[in-house]
């Protein structure tokens, strides 16, 4: 069911092989391999042209004219992956750079359990745990050569970057002093000076999601379980502001936003929260018998991409890459299936919601051997057109044990 939107041609995502969002399950696996899995379907190589000013900042990407894939080349320029090496006492434990040319991270960077890239691809965070058993958060600018992730806080009880706005990062601690309460700080690495607002919750949680909206917490306990709140206007630095409730005990974790709504998945079914009303809403996107494990919302807040597999499975696993409407009623499919991963992926959107990257591991067979490769696809919504091109590390075959854990349309940001 091709989206019938004014900026996407309808009939054009069946011609090129973008497949079909019947069935959500994400159990066939012909469907799965059949937009590409070795991320190679529609992909071009196109000479240094003039310039491309239309759209933010794609990295090194050049125009040509009269070639239909000239932009979503140089879409495919700016996206950069970071990653870590399954086995650090081997290689690097960190690499970063774009798909086709990952380098190691400069020496000094140590094996983290977590990493991601912020909104615009410049900034780092990852945790580790040190000898306390406690989680260290670091950051990293990635603009330097040699690019150092600095500790931010120790006691980090969750970690997430700002959707949209570049080098914007929330973490939460328990409080020293009562640990039934959460403090929270959102600080801004693109300033000379790192500014800092803090926040308290009146409940002891794990910072999961935010945006402008709100913060969403994974409640303590045996049963996933969610809360969601609200920023409060009496914010008067240096003073923290209370966090204001809006729904508590959600069964699941939250995934992801698509518009005004947070999306929480992984009890018996998929459940949208409504931010501005705190009325729960039905969902018209995904079916019961499926599992929503990964998802990104588009800036604008028209999309979202999710990765969804059998309801109880691992998204490990893989699944399928779905892309869904905010507005269902101004598409033909309120979701339309993009591609089939076997593994684990990771999602990203340009800053105008025109182009969206996902990842695609390593495919082996069953004696190890590699059936394709790693890969990082990118698909623009406008034309309907998608091209990929292969994870590799700079001057080395592709490495098995490579894991991505987050990828970005690299922005030029200005001081």
């Amino acid at each position: 069911m091709a989206l019938g939107l004014a900026v996407m041609v309808a009939g054009a995502l069946v011609g090129f092989g973008l497949g079909r969002s019947g069935d959500t399950d994400g159990t066939d696996e012909a469907e799965a391999l059949e937009a590409g899995v070795d991320g190679s379907a529609g992909s071009t190589t196109v000479p240094a042209g003039e310039p491309y000013e239309g759209l933010r900042s794609y990295g090194s990407g050049e125009y040509q004219r009269d070639n239909r894939y000239s932009e979503i080349n140089s879409a495919i320029d700016a996206v950069v992956v970071a990653g870590t090496i399954g086995d650090a006492r081997e290689m690097p434990p960190l690499l970063f750079g774009p798909a086709p040319d990952l380098a190691a991270a400069p020496a000094g960077n140590r094996p983290l359990d977590r990493v991601e890239l912020d909104s615009s691809g410049n900034y780092l965070a990852g945790v580790y745990r040190n000898k306390f058993d406690l989680d260290v958060l670091v950051i990293g600018e990635l603009t330097d050569d040699n690019w150092l992730l600095e500790p931010i806080a120790v006691g980090v009880n969750g970690f997430a970057w700002h959707p949209i706005d570049a080098g914007l990062i929330a973490y939460a601690r328990p409080s020293g002093l009562d640990p039934m309460v959460t403090d929270v700080a959102v600080e801004n690495y693109t300033r000379s000076r790192v500014t800092t607002r803090r926040f308290r919750a009146d409940f002891p949680g794990r910072l999961r999601l935010w945006g402008d909206w709100g913060i969403a917490f994974d409640e303590p306990g045996p049963l996933r379980a969610t809360t969601i709140v609200n920023f409060s206007d009496d914010v008067a630095p240096p003073a923290s502001s209370t966090l204001v409730p809006l729904v508590a005990g959600v069964p699941g974790r939250a995934m992801g936003e698509l518009g005004s709504r947070v999306l929480i998945d992984g009890g018996e079914e998929a459940i949208l929260v409504n931010t501005r009303t705190a009325v729960f809403e039905e969902n018209q996107w995904i079916d019961n018998s499926a599992e929503v494990f990964e998802m990104a919302g588009s800036p604008d807040g028209k999309f979202a991409v999710v990765l969804v597999a059998g309801r109880g499975g691992d998204g490990a696993d893989g699944g399928k890459v779905l892309l869904l409407a905010d507005d269902p009623s101004s598409v033909l499919g309120a979701s339309e299936f993009l591609f089939g991963t076997l593994g684990p992926t990771a999602f990203d959107w340009s800053p105008d919601g025109r182009f969206v990257a996902g990842y695609q591991p390593v495919v082996l067979d069953p004696e190890g051997l590699r059936v394709s490769a790693a890969s990082v696809t990118v698909y623009d919504l406008n034309k309907a057109l998608f091209t990929g091109r292969e994870v590799r590390m700079s001057g080395a075959e592709p490495d098995l044990r490579f894991r991505v854990e987050a990828l970005a349309f690299q922005e030029a940001l200005t001081n």
